[in-house]
């Protein structure tokens, strides 16, 4: 029995020696192997060039100096490029007033960080034209000129309500096209139906200043803010949160042009909305 099984055994191994020795099959093998290295090797580069898995998470450049934020861009592995410019005369000249991606987002290192910094002396912009257009139209454009929306004033019209009647700068008419200070307030003349005279109060607790302050406008509402002794800079301004309002959110009507103060805390003693 034991030759028997010696002599099976030797047979299978000649017939996996003639297969392997088999040309078509050499040539097969070869190529898988081929593609086997030429996938591993192309997993190893990509991994290497683009640092996969390798994320850092973004720190907030507002106010910074360039020098500081790229001393600390440098540490972290990423650069910073300046891409434009504009003119806030409560931020320190010179210092970084955006960045794209914002802070706490994920970048890879070795990304382009773009950022606007603050002019050393107040640019100039055009005026745009924003009679007869609506308030957020009028909104949206200012914004896009790197303007602040100042006063809503209505006068009662049958042009409809909330189009643009006057354009106001400094108390006074501005024309299309006139030359003003980036970040100037400019105050609107609006137009105002009988039958629209009235709108609602939003909830804007534990909303930042320039989002309460949006949607405050968007129902055709003055603001004016109050701070906490302890928001001592124009940083801590922006990262306040609404505390509280008033007029109170209600579906109680109140008149257009009605003004809503917010009382703005560090957001971490700001108690959650009802």
């Amino acid at each position: 029995m034991a030759p028997r099984n010696t002599s099976s055994k030797a047979k299978g191994k000649s017939r996996i020696r003639r297969f392997f020795g088999n040309w078509i099959v050499k040539n097969l093998l070869i190529a898988v192997g081929i593609i086997a290295v030429v996938m591993i090797s192309a997993g190893i580069f990509l991994s290497t060039y683009t640092r996969h898995g390798e994320k850092i998470l973004l720190p907030d450049f507002f106010g910074m100096s360039v020098a500081e934020a790229s001393r600390i861009a440098d540490e972290i592995g990423v650069e910073l490029v300046v891409t434009d410019s504009v003119y806030n005369k409560r931020l320190a000249p010179g210092t970084i007033f955006s960045q794209m991606p914002k802070d706490s987002s994920y970048v890879k290192k070795g990304r382009h960080i773009s950022i606007i910094i603050n002019s050393i002396v107040p640019r100039k912009v055009k005026m745009p034209n924003l009679v007869d257009i609506s308030l957020r139209q009028a909104m949206a454009n200012l914004s896009s000129k790197g303007l602040q929306l100042g006063r809503l004033n209505y006068r009662y019209s049958g042009e409809g309500s909330n189009l643009v009647l006057e354009q106001r700068y400094r108390g006074r008419i501005v024309a299309p096209g006139q030359l003003v200070e980036s970040g100037a307030t400019i105050d609107l003349v609006l137009s105002l139906k009988d039958s629209d005279r009235t709108t609602y109060v939003p909830d804007v607790r534990g909303k930042r200043y320039g989002e309460a302050v949006n949607a405050l406008h968007d129902n055709s509402l003055n603001v004016t803010a109050r701070f906490d002794r302890s928001i001592r800079t124009y940083e801590d301004s922006l990262k306040a949160i609404v505390g509280r309002q008033g007029p109170e959110p209600s579906r109680n009507p109140i008149a257009r042009g009605a003004s809503v103060t917010i009382y703005m805390e560090p957001a971490a003693v700001v108690p959650a909305a009802e």
